[in-house]
């Protein structure tokens, strides 16, 4: 009766590549995000300064006061489209530049419409067709300084159609949070967090690597290599294959 032989096989390795790519994708998509982040910052940025300018055909102008609460409070970020001044209405709330100071400083400022008043003869009203009047909405703003605040609604501003902006749509929380403090911390210092600690991590495995592969080349005598064939065997298989290569010796010798 032959004895049955025993192969020696390596261990299967773990395919480390599926996890590498899905870290990788990983990455990217933190560093994208980041980068959509920042460019968002910087365009919101860019805006500010140049108020004349629109994005995407809106203008998305921060509420600076009290006098729209509690509809728009101070810090949201409002979303205005261009309009025709012919198509506006009473209540529609509309952003127009308006000097706050009175010494030429023209910043927007978000009310609501109280009345619209039409010249059919564009002479009668200094060259322009529609004259706008508008009004806060706060009943207790704090702004005229005094404990049980000041009625706004009987602020009114009038100006021409040439001072208008447009008409608000709605608000913006996507750009108030990117522009807030805790949208500044979750887009922007997270990843960059994330990144640097990862590069430090992958540099820290390298030099274990480096180390392993070190000791790998410097083994003692009577100590196994990492790669040793015999690893997985029992001491049983060992002793088997040490008898079955015997055999093979022996019976090579007599012929």
């Amino acid at each position: 009766m032959s004895e049955e032989k025993l192969e020696v096989v390596d261990k299967p390795k773990k395919d480390k590549s599926k996890g590498k790519k899905i870290k990788s994708i990983v990455e990217w998509t933190i560093i994208g995000i980041f980068i959509s982040a920042a460019l968002v910052l910087v365009g919101f940025k860019i805006y500010s300064s140049k108020t004349n300018k629109s994005m995407f055909g809106s203008q998305y102008p921060v509420v600076l006061t009290d006098s729209m609460e509690p509809d728009y409070k101070v810090k949201d970020v409002l979303v205005v489209k261009e309009v025709d001044p012919a198509v506006l209405k009473e209540g529609d709330d509309v952003t127009f530049y308006w000097d706050l100071t009175g010494k030429g400083d023209v910043y927007p400022m978000t009310h609501r419409v109280k009345s619209i008043e039409y010249f059919a003869n564009a002479e009668e009203n200094d060259g322009y067709h529609y004259t706008i009047i508008t009004h806060g909405i706060n009943t207790k703003s704090n702004q005229c300084g005094k404990p049980e605040g000041c009625d706004m609604t009987w602020q009114t501003q009038t100006f021409h159609e040439d001072a208008l902006i447009g008409k608000v749509v709605r608000k913006s929380w996507f750009l108030k949070f990117v522009t807030s403090v805790w949208g500044l911390i979750l887009l922007i210092l997270l990843p960059c967090l994330y990144i640097m600690t990862t590069t430090v991590v992958d540099a820290f495995k390298k030099l274990e690597e480096a180390d392993k592969e070190a000791e790998l080349t410097t083994v003692g005598v009577g100590e196994k290599p990492d790669n040793d064939p015999l690893a997985g065997l029992s001491e049983n298989d060992i002793e088997a294959l040490k008898k079955q290569m015997l055999d093979e010796m022996l019976n090579k010798g007599k012929k």
